[in-house]
């Protein structure tokens, strides 16, 4: 098992700024290797418009030249305390296309901001450079809960950890993916026989690793999840791969999901299994992104419908009780309310409400202009904020993409 700290400590040159290492190895903390990045906040960019549809207020909270969005639908970019929102801008000039995967080539850079907005003045502060962004979910920016620390993708295959409190930033080796609601561990994926090779695009397990970087540890194989998967006479181990791996609320339990290339009639499958590696198992069958319901006892995703599309889907942690959400609309990204009594996602016209007790569909906003919502492009990726009263979204409708927030979801 390896143990080893994987990280580089850099210090805050003076309150107010934050030091970056500008390419340089995650191991040197030589002065020269640090650049001051200014942090001081920039004026207020929000503007409120009401959509002509939907009668709803839409909040625009960023208007400039850089491309900026937040993280993936299941990591909330609010603080814990609810003061700041993380996301990040980009110059779309730094951004070129990145490795084939499968949907296609993501635009990337490794020069992109981790900003974060006050949320009471709405002013912005960039607190971290030399990001690695990807046009699908940005550089994975996400809070440690209970802490005003934000981690996400650095250039170079490190990690970044931001400070704001301190203005410091620490790198370290390896990926991210998901922080547990507790704050002290990080799942990842990475390769079984070398833990941290950060350069290896072929996952092939599931590691945690305690927030301070300490005891990283392998959970399962994918090997293993291969075994366990019921259709693996369609498709080979290395037609296999694994991925989002996401967190239940009780930090105990893992969910993620399957890939099959390139075989598209091959079903796609979820897992389950605790931080430990014990108690691996084959959850169901399902078409594409799930996610958790806030008490962790079902699982939410879409599951194709023969002509139609695809729709939500729910299913009991225990494997029981699969059943149809609505199918009053096509599902995409669809996230539950902390509540637990709305799920909202987005389509190609807008944003919307699938209401749990009926299935009732509620428009919220409907995009002023199409745009493109591939993984070069932009997906809304809408994400609600930890009380459920409001929600944030990317949308290049005006020729780039920014945030807007839709400040009363009642």
């Amino acid at each position: 098992m390896h143990s080893t700290s994987r990280r580089t400590v850099m210090k805050g040159l003076a309150l107010g700024v934050v030091n970056v290492a500008a390419g340089c190895s995650a191991r040197s903390t030589s002065r020269s290797n640090l650049r001051r990045v200014e942090t001081s906040f920039e004026p207020c960019q929000k503007k409120a418009f009401t959509d002509s549809v939907t009668g709803r207020t839409i909040w625009q909270l960023t208007d400039g030249t850089l491309e900026s969005k937040h993280s993936y639908y299941d990591l909330c970019p609010w603080s814990h305390d609810g003061a700041y929102l993380v996301f990040n801008s980009v110059d779309p000039a730094t951004l070129s296309p990145g490795a084939p995967g499968p949907y296609g080539s993501a635009l990337v850079s490794e020069s992109a901001m981790i900003r974060i907005m006050d949320t009471t003045s709405f002013r912005i502060r960039t607190v971290g450079t030399n990001a690695a962004y990807n046009s699908h979910a940005a550089a994975f920016a996400m809070w440690q809960p209970q802490h005003h620390n934000v981690y996400y993708n650095h250039r170079g295959g490190k990690v970044g950890v931001i400070d704001i409190n301190e203005g410091t930033i620490r790198l370290t080796a390896g990926r991210i993916r998901q922080m547990s609601s507790d704050g002290r561990t990080l799942v990842y994926l990475g390769r079984s026989e070398q833990q941290h090779d950060s350069k290896s695009t072929s996952a092939d397990a599931v590691f945690v690793v305690n927030a301070d970087d300490s005891n990283p540890r392998r959970v399962i194989t994918k090997k293993q999840l291969y075994a366990l998967t019921p259709n693996k006479n369609q498709f080979t181990l290395d037609e296999m791969s694994i991925g989002n791996t996401k967190w239940r609320c009780d930090n105990k339990h893992i969910l993620l999901a399957n890939f099959v290339h390139p075989k598209p009639d091959a079903r796609r499958s979820l897992y389950v299994v605790r931080k430990d590696g014990s108690e691996a198992r084959w959850l169901c069958y399902f078409g594409h992104h799930h996610s958790w319901s806030p008490d962790g006892a079902s699982i939410l995703f879409n599951d194709h419908k023969p002509g139609s599309g695809y729709r939500m889907h729910l299913i009991d942690f225990d494997g029981t009780n699969r059943r149809l959400v609505t199918d009053a609309i096509e599902g995409s990204h669809p996230l539950m309310s902390a509540d637990g009594t709305r799920i909202a996602d987005f389509d190609h016209k807008g944003i919307f409400l699938v209401h749990l007790a009926d299935g009732s569909v509620e428009r919220l906003s409907i995009y002023r202009k199409p745009f493109r919502m591939d993984v070069a492009g932009t997906h809304p990726h809408v994400v609600w904020n930890h009380d459920g009263s409001q929600l944030l979204y990317n949308s290049a409708e005006t020729g780039h993409s920014e945030l807007y927030m839709i400040p009363d979801v009642a």
